[in-house]
Formats: structure tokens, C-alpha cells, sequence
């Protein structure tokens, strides 16, 4: 190491192979390194140092945008077998160096210590490390020149052949490509956790990303879509009509209406549709695109997302029902007010009456009218206390005891030409605010009254059931065992099916929905240890 030996052909042949070998090895090292660049660094500066035979190999990088300073990255000192970093030359100490490096393919200095390019170096470095001869190759990368690959000849001047010199060169090239791979799988790298980021935050907040051909009909969806409509990861509808599919029967025209709007119009697409689950339930989704163009600019495309909106649309819903409820509260309300103060005349006067009559027949017809003041009264009493708003808390409440303190009530609610029957003797312990228990079964007796059209007789029943997962998916509930009142129609009086309203929170599951034939409201079963039994 250190000689300038004299190239013969007996001698030149066989160092071409070993600097071919070598650059082949250190391609293959730098592959199998992939982003570790410092392991590259290593590699590289190694196998140059033996094949050079040179005592010192080092990777200089430029530290900022204007290349005014290099930071030694990896050097490798032959004797040792060490690798150091950190030291730096600046720009405005050796600028003749640092032009060399901006034009010169090669820096080729046989004496380090006269060549104009390198004389520079002398005091600072080039004396300190003995070093007699360099050959510097600047390191290209995506940005152009990001450093130089300085290979040291420790001892006298030494003249570098034209191989070596190529050689060097090839050294530097294969420092680019180290930092460009490192570079390169380190955005790959940062793209999948950006991607598995974007998976989780479309997961969380319920949306899903999708993408269609009109020309092809070919639909891409990402994989949160299959979430949003309770199917198996990884389910995605690769056409439109495999979309249209899954969309609620009653909005696959306006779907359609809306994809086609804005492939024909380039109209903004939005769109809220219901989708079935695969266990028979119902979800709301909004659908979001617009008009867009591939990056061949020739094929159109529309682009958008899908939101999940079920839990809006119960809240639109819950916000209707209590609306129409307070309203028919305000109205139950001032008419049992005006209901009451005429009871209370009637009563008045029955009482004044009295005295005056002279035979038994007549008293015994005022106690009857007394009877029925006093039941009108308990009446309007209920329709009172079920017009009240004030804030109440969830207790344990037989709802068999309930639904038949409230059938005075519903009979009035049905009229005349409906009569209601009771099925409702087992006692049944929910826990709910009272006045909550009332006004959803007010809400099916209602309902089904609306269902039957010309009248007939509605049966009100109470009974306790068990969700396994399938009902309980299709109702939005968990699993469990539930108190059941159901109001059906009798002697061919059917009620078509249909959800009515979504389930009610905090205070324990609660929903309402319209199948085989009757409706049905699921309330979660109060533990009997909690006093059930109890009516409030």
C-alpha cells in the first residue's frame, strides 16, 4: 500500500477483473442493505480501499442547499479497519477544491501537495494524515452533486491509471445509488405508514373512498366500504349495479340518477341513501363525488367518498319523533286542563242536585254520573302526568302494570272506531324513565291505529325475549334478554312492516320496530334483584 507500482499486461488484466468483481459486490451489498445507508457506506468504502489499494476511503456529503460545507459521512481507514465520520472543509477554506468538485468529473491529483485543485487541502488535512496522492469522484444524486468519495494514497505522489480513475468514478456513481435507494425505500416506507394512517383515521370516522368509470362501468372502493354496510373486510362492489345492489330498493333510482348526473352534466354528486346489512338490518350512508379526469386527460371518471350517517339520521329521527311528541303533550295537556275544569262543574252541580232528589231512581243515576266524573277524571289525570316534560330518572318499572294503567289512555288515543285489547299480566321489569316507557308505547298504539285505516281492534302485549346476535344486528341492540310490547292487529287487520324509529339511548337499549305484522318495542330486562315488579 502506498507504492506507485508500474501497470504491466501481465498485471493490468488481472486488476480490471478484481475492480469489475469488485463493483459487482458492492452493488449486490447495496441491495441487500436496502435503507441502511451507513451499512452501504461501509461496504462500499471497504471494497474501494482494497481494490485501490489505497490506506483511507472517504464519504464526504454537502451539508446545506449552497454545498458550502462537507461533513465527512464514512471513513475507512485501511490500517485500522475503522470507520469514522464528522469531520468538515468548508467552501470558503478550500474554494479552488470546491470548484474542482462542481466541474471535474474526476480530481485526479498524482501530488496532493502541488496540484492547484487539491494544494489547499495541505495544512488542514492532507499533511496531518500523510497523504500523498488523491483521486476524488463527486457523488451525484437525484439533486445533482451531493458530495465526493475521496480515496487517500497515504505516502509519495502516485500516479492513478486511467482504469483506477474510472474505477473511482464508478465508486462515486455507486454512492448515488445508495443514497437514492435509501432515499427511495424511505418514502416507500413512509407512504405505507401514511396509508395505513389514512386506513385507520377512514376506519374511525366511518368513511370510505371510491372511484368510477363510467365508459368501463368499473367501480374501485378502498377497504373501509365494506365496513360501512357490516360486510366482511375486504368486500368491495366492483361495477355500480353490484353498489345498487346493496341499496335499499326504495333509492336505487336516486342513486342511479345522481351517477349518472354527474358523468353526463359534471355535476357535483351528493347523494343519502339506505343500504341492507347482511343480517337484514338497515344503515344510512351519504355518497360524495364529483367529476374528475384520469391522468391521461382523455377518460372521465367521477371521484368521491362515502360517509356513514345512520347515527345523524337517528338523531334527525329521535329530533322529529320528540317534536311531535311534545307537541301532542301540549295538546293532551290543555285539553285535559279544559277537559278537567268542565268535570269539575259537572261534579258541582251533581253535588248542589242532590237535596232536590226525590226518588231512588234518580240517586242512583247520580252516582253513576259521580262514578264516571271520577273516571274521567283519573283520565285526564293521566293525560296530565303524561304532558309533564319535567326531568325524571331512569327506575325499574313493571311495564305489564304500566301498558295497563295507560289503556284508559289509549282508548282515547285510538277512538271510537278501534278497540283495544290487553294481553299484559305477567309483571315485567324494565328500568326507564317512566314518562319515556309512555310515549314510545303512545308512539306504536298510534301508529298502529294509523296502519289500520277503517278501524278494527289492536292488541296491546307484554312479554320477555332473547336477542341472539342475528335479531339483535338487525335491530342495532346487543345481545341479551329483552321485555317486549307488541301491538298487533287482529282478525286480518295487518300492519305492513317497516323500521319506524331508531333505538333510544342511556337509560338502556330501546328500539322500535314494525315485523311480522305487529309492532314491537325492546326494552333491555331490569335485573329483579333491582326491585322490579313495580309500576311508577
Amino acid at each position: 500500500m502506498g507504492s506507485d507500482d508500474t501497470a504491466t499486461p501481465d498485471t493490468e488484466l488481472p486488476r480490471l477483473r478484481a475492480m469489475l468483481e469488485a463493483l459487482g459486490h458492492m452493488s449486490r451489498s447495496s441491495r441487500s442493505q436496502g435503507a441502511d445507508v451507513r451499512a452501504s457506506f461501509r461496504a462500499i468504502t471497504e471494497v474501494a480501499a482494497t481494490t485501490l489499494d489505497v490506506a483511507r476511503v472517504g464519504i464526504w456529503l454537502f451539508d446545506d442547499a449552497e454545498r458550502s460545507t462537507l461533513r465527512c459521512a464514512c471513513l475507512f481507514d485501511r490500517s485500522t479497519g475503522t470507520h469514522t465520520e464528522g469531520l468538515v472543509i468548508t467552501r470558503g477554506d478550500h474554494r479552488v477544491y470546491f470548484e474542482a468538485l462542481d466541474s471535474d468529473r474526476i480530481i485526479d491529483a498524482h501530488d496532493a501537495r502541488s496540484d492547484p485543485r487539491t494544494s489547499a487541502l495541505r495544512e488542514s488535512y492532507l499533511d496531518h494524515y500523510g497523504v500523498g496522492a488523491l483521486i476524488d469522484a463527486p457523488v451525484v444524486g437525484g439533486v445533482g452533486s451531493v458530495g465526493v468519495v475521496c480515496h487517500e494514497h497515504v505516502g509519495p505522489p502516485r500516479t492513478w491509471s486511467a482504469e483506477e480513475q474510472l474505477f473511482a468514478g464508478s465508486i462515486g456513481d455507486m454512492v448515488g445509488l445508495a443514497i437514492e435507494s435509501a432515499r427511495r425505500r424511505e418514502a416507500e416506507t413512509m407512504l405505507r405508514e401514511r396509508e395505513t394512517e389514512l386506513r385507520l383515521a377512514l376506519g374511525a370516522a366511518r368513511i370510505a373512498i371510491w372511484r368510477w368509470w363510467p365508459a368501463r362501468d368499473e367501480l374501485d372502493v378502498s377497504d373501509s366500504f365494506g365496513a360501512l354496510l357490516a360486510r366482511p373486510r375486504g368486500w368491495a362492489p366492483s361495477r355500480l349495479e353490484e353498489l345498487l345492489r346493496a341499496i335499499d330498493p326504495a333509492d336505487r333510482d336516486a342513486v342511479r340518477a345522481a351517477f349518472d348526473a354527474s358523468r353526463t352534466e359534471g355535476r357535483e354528486l351528493r347523494v343519502e341513501c339506505r343500504a341492507r346489512t347482511p343480517h337484514g338490518g338497515t344503515v344510512w350512508l351519504e355518497l360524495r363525488g364529483d367529476h374528475d379526469l384520469t391522468g391521461t386527460g382523455r377518460e372521465h371518471s367521477v371521484r368521491g367518498v362515502a360517509l356513514a350517517v345512520t347515527d345523524r339520521k337517528q338523531l334527525e329521527q329521535r329530533l322529529a319523533h320528540g317534536q311531535r311528541m311534545e307537541a301532542v303533550g301540549r295538546l293532551a295537556g290543555g285539553i285535559a286542563h279544559d277537559f278537567n275544569n268542565a268535570l269539575m262543574t259537572i261534579a258541582g252541580q251533581i253535588e248542589l242536585l242532590e237535596g232536590s232528589f226525590t226518588s231512588e231512581w234518580q240517586r242512583a243515576r247520580a252516582a253513576d254520573i259521580e262514578r264516571a266524573v271520577f273516571q274521567a277524571g283519573h283520565m285526564t289525570r293521566q293525560l296530565l302526568a303524561f304532558a309533564r316534560r319535567e326531568p325524571t330518572e331512569a327506575r325499574v318499572i313493571d311495564a305489564s302494570a304500566r301498558v295497563r294503567e295507560l289503556a284508559p289512555m289509549l282508548e282515547l288515543l285510538v277512538g271510537a272506531r278501534v278497540r283495544i285489547r290487553l294481553d299484559a299480566r305477567r309483571a315485567l321489569p324494565v328500568s326507564i324513565v317512566p314518562v319515556h316507557f309512555d310515549h314510545l308505547v303512545v308512539s306504536l298504539v298510534a301508529n298502529a291505529r294509523d296502519a289500520l285505516g277503517d278501524g278494527g281492534t289492536l292488541e296491546v302485549s307484554t312479554s320477555n325475549d332473547t336477542l341472539d346476535e342475528s335479531r339483535a344486528a338487525a335491530l342495532g341492540l346487543p345481545p341479551g334478554r329483552y321485555v317486549r310490547v307488541a301491538v298487533e292487529g287482529v282478525a286480518g287487520t295487518a300492519i305492513a312492516p317497516g323500521v319506524l324509529e331508531a333505538r333510544l339511548g342511556g337509560e338502556g337499549a330501546v328500539a322500535t320496530i314494525a315485523e311480522d305484522g305487529r309492532l314491537s318495542a325492546y326494552f333491555a330486562m331490569a335485573s329483579t334483584s333491582d326491585g322490579a315488579g313495580h309500576s311508577g
